[in-house]
């Protein structure tokens, strides 16, 4: 099962340049797919809007405006059903169905809801109707609000759904209900668009019924006229007219912002100006298609008046009555934002499948190493000649440790262990232990109410002392480099993905050289680095922590300006700090202790450890051994006070599995886990697994004693 290693300072440094990140896909494809699903459901909110805009703005018909409405959310958004529903006048507070697209097979016809206060009204149509606010069911299958109408809408495929209020002057006046196949998928960027759609549907309603009155009332007219502006003026999309010479004749307020010119400004101005030249020779066959008659779909750059550009979207068609081409533009940043982080996720992916074996063994060898140097170290007084050299060997040892943690980190996991804790501090205490012994001088801006985070303090520091050592690099004449910090409310999206929310900015700014452009876009990817001894770690290990973290990085640089790398934290609600536990002196005990590992270096030097604090140690190197030394010790009346079980065992039963036989047998067992993988699920929520402790390999005498005594006396 084992092998026999002898390690010199040589090897240490060879299996440290060997180090690859071990591959976890469960933690990967859960992210992985938290992206993707995020992009799906925002894409399509996206084309919901976008197609409903254009159908309002050309709608004639009430009642056929709101069936295009219910197709398009099902045909060109991929919904499973949608449909409206009017508040009824009546005593009964009905509600009346009006169109509808999709999988609905009668459901309809089996609500039997109304908008009142009472059992009735309680479905999410009636609730949407009567409080004029969204009412979202994540799960129709669990929600208990929806039981009435669970067997019929389980039937028909539907998980999940939303009810969103039509409001005219301040009063709602009926529902858009979207039903979806997946469960919980509403968040909260998709329910922002979808309440715009329904805004703008309602608008479009209005506006309908005003120009009905109008043709008696030239009155009238005039305020349907300008309703109908008011929603081209609050379409998201940018909306444009120009002539068949390019020339600008119209723009909403959207696209004015787009594109950060004023109204004024912009009229007459040429829409080939903010295309780049070199993406302009496609440009006539563009417009010869659309005379003709043809569908026009076009990405193009938009270089905007402060210089900024953005990948746009834009959908065309030709206005015959005036011989002019109306553009909606859509700005494509947070979609294209979505996509670079999933193929950031992916050559993480890649770059765990060849780590992940390499990663286990050196932790198993760094565990006998740290063993054997934690008992020798027992072993002599503090003035012995060996003394000093165990311990130095000790401290490379760990550093060693640290590596392996960081490859880890940004390969595939880490799980954060996350205690609320001053952000403050911990940048205060990292940059000035990072930059001990450089030319450079830090200059904190930190304001005294800084917020606190709910953050992985290790992982944390980690990160800035990644940055500073970034920044000391960049200044090798010296300098200083500067640390500010800032509380800060976010818009949805401001910030990459982020939610709306509270959050802690934290800037790290160095005056050195910068950063060249066609670097900046790599600054992040794994093994990326333009330093002749860097190993790419430090910025993508960063880059993996934050986004684990809830929050994101970004950077900023200009040659011989300097660069900044900013990163957000979410703000904890907590006013106190967690206590951080320090430096623990070496623990003693007695008890019978039952020790399984599959390595046998681990087992030789793990049980010698134990041996040393007191403890009586039997071994045993997979899950079906264990339980048979758990029976015959029961059986004797010489029971273990603790079992210590290594996760991961090739070819045999592992901990996990080994822990749920052990507690049907014992309900009140004490079983602690150990691993060498730290991005293992149950490394930061051992608790739910039903553990009573965890120890990370590679681990030192002091770490065994002090967790054996707080599972022991729990």
């Amino acid at each position: 099962m084992g092998k026999k290693y002898q390690i010199t300072t040589t090897l240490l440094e060879e299996l440290s340049q060997l180090l690859q990140q071990e591959d976890h896909s469960k933690t990967l494809e859960i992210e992985y797919k938290k992206i993707n699903d995020k992009l799906h459901f925002v894409n399509r909110a996206l084309i919901a809007v976008s197609s409903a805009n254009e159908t309002i703005i050309r709608a004639t018909e009430e009642i056929k405006l709101l069936n295009d409405i219910c197709e398009i959310i099902v045909n060109a958004a991929g919904y499973r059903l949608a449909w409206v529903g009017y508040a009824g006048k009546d005593e009964q507070k009905s509600i009346l169905p009006m169109a509808q697209a999709g999988h609905e097979m009668g459901y309809l016809k089996t609500l039997n809801i109304s908008w009142s206060d009472d059992e009735k009204g309680r479905d999410p149509t009636g609730t949407a109707i009567r409080t004029g606010k969204p009412r979202i069911c994540d799960n129709i299958l669990t929600d208990p609000e929806f039981l009435p109408w669970r067997t019929e809408a389980k039937n028909r495929g539907y998980a999940s759904s939303i009810a969103i209020p039509l409001t005219q002057d301040g009063e709602t006046f009926g529902s858009l209900n979207i039903y979806a196949v997946e469960p919980n998928a509403f968040d909260v960027n998709e329910v922002d668009l979808l309440v715009k759609l329904a805004e703008n549907v309602a608008f479009g309603v209005t506006t309908l019924r005003e120009r009905t009155q109008s043709k008696q009332n030239k009155t009238a007219l005039k305020g349907s006229e300008e309703r109908f502006q008011t929603l081209i003026e609050q379409a998201p999309d940018g909306i444009i007219i120009i002539d068949f010479e390019f020339n600008i004749k119209e723009v909403n307020s959207a696209g004015c912002k787009m594109l950060k010119y004023s109204p004024e400004e912009i009229l007459g101005m040429n829409f080939k100006e903010f295309i780049p030249a070199e993406e302009h020779p496609d440009i006539p066959a563009k417009m010869a298609a659309l005379l003709k008659g043809e569908a026009c779909f076009i990405e193009k750059h938009i270089k905007c008046k402060d210089g900024t550009v953005f990948s746009s979207e834009m959908s065309c068609r030709v206005i015959s009555t005036s011989r002019e081409v109306q553009i909606f533009l859509r700005d494509l940043t947070l979609r294209r934002r979505m996509e670079e982080d999933i193929s950031k996720m992916e050559k993480l992916e890649s770059i765990g499948v060849l780590a992940g074996g390499i990663a286990h063994d050196f932790n198993n060898l760094l565990t006998a190493i740290l063993g054997n140097i934690s008992l020798s170290l027992l072993a002599i007084d503090s003035d012995h000649p060996a003394y000093k050299r165990l311990a130095a060997a000790e401290n490379a040892s760990r550093r060693a440790q640290d590596l392996t943690c960081q490859m880890l980190t940004f390969s595939k996991g880490g799980t954060p262990i996350k205690r609320n804790a001053s952000v403050t501090d911990l940048v205060k205490e990292s940059a000035s232990f990072s930059s001990h012994g450089s030319e450079i001088k830090c200059n904190f801006l930190l304001p005294p109410d800084l917020w606190h985070a709910e953050v992985d303090s290790g992982q944390i520091s980690q990160v800035i002392h990644n940055l500073i050592i970034n920044a000391v690099q960049a200044s090798p004449g010296g300098g200083k480099i500067d640390i500010s910090a800032e509380n800060i409310i976010l818009e949805s999206n401001q910030i990459g993905a982020l939610p709306a929310g509270k959050y802690v900015k934290v800037a790290i700014k160095d005056h050195g050289t910068g950063i060249p452009e066609e670097n900046l876009k790599h600054i992040f990817d794994p093994f990326f680095t333009t330093k002749a001894k860097g190993t790419g770690l430090g910025l993508a290990s960063s880059y993996s922590i934050i986004k684990k973290h809830g929050g994101d990085i970004t950077v900023s640089s200009k040659m011989n300006g300097g660069t900044t790398f900013s990163f957000y934290l979410p703000a904890s609600e907590k006013v106190t700090l967690d206590s951080n536990i320090g430096e623990e002196p070496l623990i003693r005990g007695t008890g019978k202790i039952l020790l399984m590992d599959d390595e046998e270096v681990v087992l030789e030097v793990a049980a010698e450890m134990l041996k040393a604090l007191g403890y009586e140690v039997v071994v045993t190197r997979e899950g079906n051994e264990t339980i048979l030394a758990y029976l015959e010790a029961a059986e004797l009346m010489k029971p273990f006070d603790a079992v210590i079980l290594d996760l991961t065992v090739p070819g045999g039963m592992g901990g996990k599995k080994t822990l749920q036989k052990l507690l049907e047998i014992n309900p009140n067992i004490k079983v602690i886990a150990s691993s060498g993988y730290s991005s293992d699920p149950v490394a930061g929520e051992w608790q739910k697994h039903r553990f009573r402790g965890f120890i990370s390999k590679p681990f030192r005498l002091s770490d065994l004693g002090k967790t054996l005594h707080e599972v022991l006396f729990s």
